[in-house]
């Protein structure tokens, strides 16, 4: 398929002939044949000059790509800050949804992009709403029971609760990743064993209101074992508490079973998992 006209202005960066191209056929600014709109292009690559030009022309700040994503989410998990603020001015939905039941506030949370944190900051200023997603990778473990005990009959949170045990995994490691470079004199692993210490009763609760130790995640396409092996630095510390609290171990992604990617990416483990009975 060949590249609209539009979307090749905006991957050249030039202002002038998105205003140009969207002056001559306004209904190209909310074209989405390629699975997203002109907006989406432009704040992935958090070009706010031609975001402006494309929303002065008209473009919906709403419209969701092929996931459901708005263009919110794309500025948010990329870090464009400015981007963001410039969404959220000309009328962005700040608590829109796509198909993962992530909120433009979940992606700023869960994102290592320069920028991020200004996102989140953003945001929650203009007065986004939290939810598990966003507790979770806020570390925010009075939150999240207190989201558990009240949204019950929620079917987004019942979504969200279903998948986020792979979120709380990374969350984890984002946590003691921030804290280790806030204060280096502790070894990575001792940190991370701190932070897992910590919440590991957040994560008794989570799986007693209905999380799902082997399902995806929300914001993370795979599981809590198949994420805690992924990492050589953190595998023994995540790998036994999910073990012991019923995962899976012969459960098998795409590429094969948790035993062979362990065998493979994590040599460590592979005793564990074969001592709660991992076959190949």
């Amino acid at each position: 398929m060949q590249t609209p006209p539009l979307i090749r202005a905006i991957w050249e960066g030039s202002a002038k002939a998105v205003a140009k191209i969207a002056q001559a056929d306004p209904s190209v600014v909310n074209d989405i044949s390629t699975g997203q709109s002109a907006l989406h292009e432009a704040a992935q690559g958090n070009k706010f000059k031609i975001g402006k030009v494309l929303l002065d022309h008209g473009a919906n700040p709403n419209l969701g790509n092929d996931n459901g994503h708005t263009p919110l989410h794309d500025a948010a998990s990329n870090g464009a800050a400015s981007f963001c603020r410039l969404l959220i001015q000309r009328g962005a939905v700040l608590d829109a949804y796509g198909k993962r039941d992530v909120s433009p506030l979940g992606e700023a949370l869960c994102s290592w992009a320069d920028g991020a944190a200004e996102c989140v900051k953003l945001l929650r200023k203009a007065g986004a709403a939290e939810d598990l997603i966003t507790a979770i990778y806020s570390g925010d473990d009075a939150l999240i029971a207190k989201l558990l005990a009240e949204k019950s009959q929620d079917q987004r949170h019942q979504r969200q609760l279903a998948r986020c045990i792979p979120d709380l995994l990374l969350s984890w490691k984002y946590e003691a990743q921030r804290a280790w470079m806030h204060d280096t004199s502790q070894e990575h692993e001792e940190v991370l064993s701190q932070v897992v210490a910590k919440h590991l009763p957040t994560l008794d609760l989570l799986l007693a209101h209905g999380a799902q130790i082997d399902m995806p995640g929300n914001t993370v396409s795979q599981t809590a074992l198949f994420l805690a092996l992924s990492d050589m630095l953190t595998q023994d510390i995540l790998v036994r508490p999910l073990l012991e609290r019923g995962a899976d171990p012969n459960q098998h992604d795409p590429w094969g079973s948790v035993l062979a990617f362990a065998r493979r990416e994590a040599r460590s483990a592979v005793a564990t998992l074969l001592n709660y009975g991992a076959r190949e």
